[in-house]
């Protein structure tokens, strides 16, 4: 019987190693099977112009209107690999009278080579002709994830560059489109009005 006894021990053991072998398992295998959350989306982000970078400079005085052989270039950082964004062209922009942008707004789509952290360059060379009637005018370019309206980005926002241009410069005192400046000197007559009070 002793024998007997002796000889079920090792299938005993065998038992006991095996089913804490499951037990041990039986977690591990579970995590496994269960799939990972999802990651959460990052919120989009806006075109950023790197206005250093801009040539000519922004705010100065073109003497000469953008071509396709002198175009303006403008460095667009895009946070996303995949973005894209669109961009305006606005000549002498008023709020009170603009309907719709000189060009655009046009869809850019950059090339896969622009990747995560990266800078589009930008280049706008055809543009309607130039102003002839000797007066300074403004230059404008705005990009933006799109366009809410006319010369408003969406809810992402967006960015803008300007210049000046001139064909014979633009002096300082005479800025844009035959506008006075505000320290500019009235000729009309000026009315004081009268401040006794009414009778």
């Amino acid at each position: 019987m002793y024998g007997a006894m002796r000889r079920q021990f090792p299938f005993t053991g065998l038992a006991i190693v095996a089913t804490s072998a499951a037990v041990v398992f039986a977690p591990v295998q579970a995590c496994i099977t269960i799939p990972p959350p999802d990651l959460a989306t990052p919120p989009p982000h806006p075109p950023v112009i790197d206005h250093a970078g801009v040539i000519p400079l922004q705010d100065t005085t073109l003497s000469t209107w953008p071509t396709p052989q002198t175009p303006l270039l403008i460095p667009i950082e895009l946070f996303d690999p995949d973005e894209s964004f669109e961009y305006a062209v606005f000549i002498d922009y008023d709020p009170s009278t603009t309907t719709q942008a000189d060009v655009g707004p046009v869809l850019v789509r950059p090339p896969p080579t622009v990747m995560d952290g990266g800078t589009y360059l930008l280049e706008i060379g055809t543009l309607p002709s130039a102003p002839l009637d000797g007066l300074c005018h403004r230059l404008e370019v705005d990009v933006a994830r799109s366009f809410a309206s006319v010369h408003t980005p969406d809810s992402v926002g967006g960015d803008s560059v300007w210049w000046w241009y001139g064909a014979n410069g633009c002096p300082p005192s005479w800025p844009q489109d035959g506008t006075l400046p505000a320290d500019a000197p009235y000729d009309g007559v000026q009315l004081i009005p009268d401040s006794g009070g009414t009778e």
